[in-house]
């Protein structure tokens, strides 16, 4: 990406779960570095990812209505939705622990421990993402309902968030 330091810096309360994202995970090709030093606002981001947890929880539940129950249609929702959520608990686990780990694996690990996301929800929902298929075992119709439950306690838990925030 090509941005300016200018559009960067006035950016930060607009789009703070990205700016993290850029932040923890980016690479300067040439010239300073300006995403290290960038400083999220923790009220920011914690709106942000309130905000996006509501907004995905309203789609997952539009799709549900407006697809039924047919594995296939769920699968595919569900594989949508995967990657935004990863970096939603980014910023969630951000916010908690003042910092990230750069793997996924490990980002997964502390959602499953400080977040209390079933460790096989999450392992699915990859292995979905990986393969186009969910593993022999498990059910498309309740790993959907299951997802609908974790991004309703967590926009809850985001919520009242707001006096923890460091």
């Amino acid at each position: 990406m090509c941005l300016t330091e200018e559009y960067l810096l006035t950016s930060l309360d607009t789009f703070p779960l990205e700016l993290l994202d850029m932040k923890l995970n980016h690479i300067t090709l040439q010239g300073e570095d300006i995403l290290s030093r960038l400083q999220i606002v923790p009220e920011h981001l914690r709106l942000q990812c309130e905000r996006e947890l509501k907004a995905k929880l309203s789609l997952l539940r539009q799709g549900l209505i407006a697809r039924g129950c047919r594995e296939k249609e769920l699968s595919a929702l569900l594989a949508d939705h995967f990657p935004a959520l990863a970096a939603i608990l980014q910023g969630i686990i951000y916010l908690r622990c003042g910092e990230t780990p750069k793997k996924r694996a490990d980002l997964y690990q502390i959602a499953s421990d400080e977040l209390g996301i079933p460790q096989k929800l999450l392992t699915d929902l990859k292995t979905l993402q990986a393969k186009g298929r969910l593993p022999f075992n498990t059910k498309t119709e309740d790993l959907y309902f299951q997802l609908i439950d974790i991004v309703d306690k967590l926009a809850r838990e985001v919520d009242i968030m707001e006096h923890k925030v460091r």
